[in-house]
């Protein structure tokens, strides 16, 4: 969950800082759905830093507990965009759409806490957060030198300053155990990999018998 947060928090942060730029990549008549982008973003980092513990549920046995959560979801998303939609429109749906994936987000954390006696949170959450303050810090600083440039260019800049300063934070900060672990294994396998791609194309060549 960590991780999954970590990866999406720099996307978050340049689409909250950067909505306007970011549509306006695709022409000027997209930048009024700046707001519904924010929202949108909202979404997206609230189901990254808790979406692990639906696959949690599942795989502890509670998929009746799962089943009732997609009914839960589906059932507020409708009722909200009822509500929502006809008031303020693109909005008003990207409303419905956060508030239905929080709530039923929040409410998994609390059944594998409550079922499984587990929570993904601990104090090394702090470290993507401060890394995620500084780079907004910094993006942002880059959006107000470049206010009079291009959307294209106050995106392009902002976004490498966050970037830099994201991971720069990051590496500061240093990497817990289970970081070492995960980079660890993904290295292995990804080395694996390569290692039967070599032999297979060399197999194709006629190299290896």
């Amino acid at each position: 969950s960590k991780w999954t947060f970590t990866l999406n928090l720099p996307f978050f942060l340049l689409a909250a800082i950067f909505p306007q730029a970011l549509l306006g990549i695709f022409g000027p008549e997209f930048t009024d759905g700046a707001t519904a982008l924010v929202i949108l973003a909202f979404a997206s980092l609230t189901n990254a830093a808790t979406g692990s513990s639906g696959a949690i549920l599942d795989m502890t046995g509670h998929t009746r507990v799962k089943l009732l959560n997609s009914t839960a979801s589906v059932g507020l998303a409708i009722v909200l965009n009822l509500l929502l939609i006809p008031p303020l429109g693109v909005t008003g749906a990207a409303i419905a759409a956060f508030g239905s994936i929080a709530t039923v987000n929040l409410l998994r954390v609390a059944q594998v806490a409550w079922l499984v006696r587990v929570l993904p949170y601990d104090r090394e959450w702090l470290k993507p957060a401060a890394a995620g303050v500084a780079a907004g810090a910094a993006a942002w600083l880059v959006g107000l030198l470049t206010a009079d440039a291009s959307l294209f260019v106050r995106a392009l800049t902002g976004g490498a300053a966050l970037a830099v300063t994201y991971a720069a934070v990051l590496v500061a900060l240093g990497l817990s155990d289970d970081d070492r672990t995960i980079l660890s294994r993904a290295g292995r396998r990804f080395t694996r990999r390569r290692g039967g791609k070599a032999v297979a194309a060399a197999g194709a060549q006629g190299d290896v018998p």
